[in-house]
């Protein structure tokens, strides 16, 4: 059975960032995609919602400033929807967690912004790892 993967690379997982900022989105695609994983892009929390029900990422970087609808919107709407709450979600952002209102409970991660490279790529490196708790399937 071992001899069938051999050769073959994995196919790399879809990871949804989400942010305004055209230099962070891009930085954060760039560490995805160096650590294995497929980065889709969303400028705001409306595209994103349509990824998340569409594309079926493994997990989300969320920024929570943001137009039209804001990260902590996302989050909301992730824990209201049983196809979505178990969907692990790192927020990057310029606020403290304190600051944001964010419970603890509803997210991965959490890391301030300027990112924190080096921990930010352990948290991938887990996240590749651990196996989803509710297997998700692209609609």
């Amino acid at each position: 059975m071992q001899q069938a993967f051999e050769g073959r690379a994995a196919e790399p997982l879809p990871a949804l960032v989400v942010d305004d900022d055209v230099e962070m989105r891009e930085l954060l695609c760039e560490l995805l995609r160096l650590n294995g994983f497929k980065p889709l892009r969303a400028y705001n929390g409306r595209e994103a919602m349509v990824f998340l029900h569409s594309a079926a990422p493994r997990f989300v970087v969320l920024d929570l400033m943001m137009p039209e609808m804001t990260g902590w919107d996302v989050l909301k709407a992730m824990k209201s929807d049983h196809t979505l709450a178990s969907v692990p979600v790192i927020v990057v952002a310029g606020r403290t967690p304190g600051a944001s209102g964010i419970r603890r409970s509803d997210i991965t991660a959490y890391f301030q912004k300027p990112l924190d490279v080096e921990r930010f790529e352990s948290v991938l490196e887990l996240l590749r790892r651990v196996r989803p708790l509710e297997p998700r399937q692209a609609r």
